[in-house]
C-alpha cells in the first residue's frame, strides 16, 4: 500500500492483485493514530482501472508518494497498464493522473426524489464563529442545517428552516448561514449538535474557522 498523512487521519491506497474477476486496482484505507488500518469500502475501487481499450484497462497502481495539491485539487500519479495485444511484446504501460477535490475522499450522497437524508453529529463544543460545508450539489436542492443543544432541543434562530448555505461554484467549501445571524460567535464554547438535511447532494465534510467568508 501507499500510506500518507492527511490531517488527523492516515490514509492509504491498498493495491489489489486479483487472480480473476477483477482488475488490479486500489481501495481506500484509513487509520487513526494508534489504531488499526481499516478498509473503508471493501472490494470497491478508489483508484480504478479504465474502460475497454484504455491505457489503464488492467492495472492502476499509484506512485509511492502522497498526492500533490494544486489549489483545490489533489493529484495522484499512477502507473496504468493496458491489455497485451502482441504476444512477443510486454504489457504496455504509461503514467496516468487522477484528481479529486480537496477533502473529497468519501461522501454521503442522497437523491432529491425521496425524503432527505439526515446526518446528526455527536455533541461537541462549538469551536469558532464560522462554519464551512464541503458539499457538491447533484440537483438544485439547497441543504438545510440545524444547530441544537447537546440534548437535541432547539436553539432559537438556528433551525433548519432558518438556515442556508451560500454556494460558490468556484469553491469546494460553502458557508453556512442562518437568517438573522451574521455569524456564529454566540455559539462558541457551547455543547451543540449539528443536524444536516441532505437532498440531491453529496456531503463530504465540514470545518470551523474564525475567518469571515471571503
Amino acid at each position: 500500500m501507499t500510506p500518507f498523512n492527511y490531517g488527523k487521519l492516515n490514509l492509504g491506497l491498498l493495491e489489489s492483485w486479483p487472480l480473476a474477476g477483477r482488475a488490479a486496482d486500489c481501495e481506500l484505507i484509513a487509520q487513526r493514530d494508534g489504531g488499526t488500518w481499516r478498509r473503508l469500502f471493501p472490494d470497491q475501487a478508489f483508484l480504478e482501472c479504465g474502460p475497454e481499450g484504455s491505457f489503464d484497462r488492467v492495472l492502476a497502481f499509484p506512485s509511492h508518494n502522497p498526492p500533490g495539491r494544486i489549489q483545490d485539487k489533489l493529484c495522484f500519479f499512477y502507473t496504468g497498464a493496458g491489455a497485451k495485444t502482441n504476444p512477443a511484446q510486454g504489457i504496455p504501460m504509461a503514467i496516468g493522473l487522477a484528481t479529486i477535490g480537496r477533502d473529497r475522499f468519501a461522501g454521503l450522497a442522497h437523491w432529491r426524489n425521496i425524503p432527505p437524508g439526515i446526518v446528526v453529529t455527536k455533541p461537541f463544543k462549538f469551536p469558532a464563529s464560522q462554519l464551512a460545508i464541503n458539499i457538491e450539489y447533484v440537483e438544485h436542492t439547497p441543504m438545510r442545517l440545524a444547530v441544537t443543544n447537546a440534548d437535541g432541543s432547539s436553539i432559537p434562530g438556528y433551525s433548519a428552516e432558518d438556515s442556508g448555505v451560500t454556494v460558490d461554484p468556484g469553491r469546494l467549501y460553502s458557508w453556512a448561514r442562518w437568517r438573522d445571524k451574521p455569524d456564529l460567535t454566540e455559539l462558541v464554547g457551547k455543547d451543540v449538535v449539528l443536524r444536516f438535511e441532505v437532498q440531491g447532494a453529496v456531503l463530504y465534510g465540514y470545518r470551523f474557522t474564525a475567518a469571515p467568508a471571503d
